[in-house]
């Protein structure tokens, strides 16, 4: 008896496990239900950011309910993301460490003028809106890690 449910619950086990490996691969072919930022088999490639960022770009520009008036400074904006989203290979490479100390400073300085257009974008795109446009931007934050915007 000992014997036989030795072997049933290492069965068991072994179904549980497959089981369990089985339903964790996602669509993409990747581990988890969601991509994510990290090094690991759940990691988000550039093209996964940026086609993020677009639906993001999109799904905000339609709950703003930007006009017409609004559309230069929605543009800007949608430009400083675009650049933010292109330099993600460049941020890579920055941190996995195959540069040099000069090359990582120059890197930092690039970061932080695009630091700057993105907030002088995104000060210009609020100030365009009205008062109830801003409580609906004011509820959605920059896109960070994952999250949003």
């Amino acid at each position: 008896m000992k014997r036989n449910t030795k072997i049933v619950v290492v069965a068991l086990m072994a179904v549980g496990i497959t089981a369990a490996s089985v339903s964790m691969v996602s669509a993409g072919g990747r581990w988890g239900g969601c991509n994510s930022y990290g090094g690991g088999p759940m990691r988000m490639n550039v093209e996964d950011r940026a086609y993020r960022m677009e639906q993001r770009l999109v799904f905000l520009k339609e709950k703003l309910n930007i006009t017409a008036e609004q559309e230069s400074a929605w543009s800007e904006f949608e430009s400083a993301m675009r650049e933010k989203m292109s330099n993600m290979g460049q941020r890579k490479a920055f941190m996995s460490g195959g540069l040099t100390i000069p090359e990582r400073s120059e890197m930092m300085r690039g970061r932080a003028d695009q630091m700057q257009t993105m907030a002088e974008a995104m000060e210009k795109l609020y100030a365009s809106l009205t008062p109830e446009q801003q409580a609906i931007a004011d509820q959605h934050q920059p896109m960070r890690m994952g999250r949003r915007f």
